[in-house]
């Protein structure tokens, strides 16, 4: 006969328990999540600032404002206008205005008599639109130009495509952007 062993109420046995980390091991953790938030976040903060300072400069100047998710704008803009798209902006009629874009993405096309500000991803400037004043990028990934632009390209941008032409030197990329 197998007798097991009874443990009275005078014999407890005392189990110690185990801990699955040590403080160091939540204080290492803490850090590392605090570090991808803080590399997140960042960047985030310094485009709203840029945003910021970007529409305040277009309030500042006089400019209406107009703004939602996608624009298009079917008539010719007459007044100096900041246009906010929060994803893509488009402008079929030109404009006889200064105009201001923020948005991901924008297509002009048309007459613009006077500058064009874009800050924003994407600019395509289509075949047959001209901008007679100057085109200020406060940021843009990439320009894609297939009007003409008469006055200067001036800011930052990280890549400005025209498609060839048979002319090789209208082919040729501009030595100041």
């Amino acid at each position: 006969m197998n007798k097991q062993p009874t443990i009275g109420r005078d014999d407890t046995q005392v189990i110690p328990r185990r801990r699955s980390g040590s403080r160091a091991n939540r204080w290492i953790m803490f850090g590392i999540i605090g570090i991808v938030v803080l590399f997140t976040l960042l960047p985030m903060i310094k485009a709203w600032q840029s945003v910021g300072a970007f529409e305040r400069e277009a309030r500042e100047a006089g400019f209406t404002m107009r703004e939602g998710v996608s624009l298009v704008v079917e008539e010719k803009i007459t007044n100096p206008t900041y246009l906010r798209g929060y994803e893509t902006v488009e402008i079929h009629q030109g404009a006889d205005a200064d105009i201001a874009i923020a948005t991901a993405s924008a297509m002009l096309d048309g007459r613009y008599a006077g500058s064009v500000s874009f800050l924003g991803k994407e600019l395509t400037i289509l075949p047959g639109a001209v901008i007679e004043g100057d085109l200020n990028l406060a940021a843009a990934k990439s320009v894609i130009l297939r009007g003409e632009v008469q006055g200067e390209i001036i800011g930052n941008v990280g890549r400005v495509f025209q498609p060839q032409t048979a002319d090789p030197a209208a082919n040729e990329e501009p030595d100041d952007l």
